[in-house]
């Protein structure tokens, strides 16, 4: 979240002087109530205060739950590897986004490439530890999101069992992990922003909804190679996929 949203968020347009609320806000605690229940509580007490917006947002953050803040302190700095990109598949000049083109652009062949999906990995991978990053998919009505093996199989099959932890959009009503079978998920969990965690370990690979601070799918397996962050789209979606920065 940027400074200027939670100030909207927090800033109190005729705040009225409290002590009673101050207190309660300096010892609230999320305990287990969902973010939402908790944030609705704190901005209740926080219109009761004369505290400035950077103090309401720094008190808020430090009550989240414990297992949403830790995602976050391990966050990656991701890049896209056009190496491996579609040869339909446009990646910036950052590496920060990529979005679909209607031919082939020209491109070095390469056994890392994707032939027939429109995918691309990430130039980082890992082999332990436990990493963190967002994707912005606002709009987007097709992608691909996870993480999977550098070695690309030619008949690109994105499934556990071939080294891939995927989770699935398409518009309007397919978002599923791409388990074998299909592990599909209610629609109304599909995220604007999805932050991806993974802790290579305990062979987790855990998918949340950034905006309402959830999660939606976790998949359990058990690593024995080095796997990259994983992102797809399709050529009739005109929107890019992109990795955002974490707030």
């Amino acid at each position: 979240m940027s400074y200027e949203q939670s100030k909207k968020q927090f800033e109190a347009g005729h705040p009225v002087a409290g002590k009673g609320a101050s207190s309660c806000l300096l010892t609230l605690q999320q305990d287990n109530r969902s973010v939402t229940e908790y944030s609705l509580q704190f901005r209740t007490l926080a219109n009761k205060t004369r505290w400035n917006a950077v103090v309401q947002v720094a008190c808020f953050q430090q009550d989240l739950n414990p297992r949403i803040q830790a995602k976050q302190a391990y966050q990656d700095d991701v890049t896209l590897d056009p190496d491996t990109a579609h040869p339909k598949l446009r990646v910036d000049e950052d590496g920060k986004s990529v979005s679909g083109v209607n031919k082939n652009l020209p491109v070095e062949p390469n056994k890392k490439r994707f032939e027939d999906n429109l995918c691309v990995l990430a130039k980082e991978g890992f082999i332990s530890g436990k990493h963190y990053w967002q994707v912005e998919v606002r709009d987007k009505t097709a992608w691909y999101i996870g993480v999977g093996k550098e070695d690309k199989d030619t008949k690109e099959v994105f499934t556990p069992e071939e080294g891939y932890w995927i989770l699935l959009y398409s518009s309007p009503d397919k978002f599923c992990a791409t388990t074998a079978p299909e592990t599909h998920l209610p629609v109304a969990l599909t995220p604007q922003k999805v932050g991806v965690f993974m802790d290579y370990e305990r062979g987790h690979i855990s998918f949340y909804n950034v905006d309402e601070r959830s999660h939606i799918y976790t998949f359990t397996s058990s690593f024995k190679q080095k796997l990259f962050p994983f992102f797809g789209t399709c050529l009739r979606c005109k929107h890019p996929l992109v990795i955002s920065p974490v707030e």
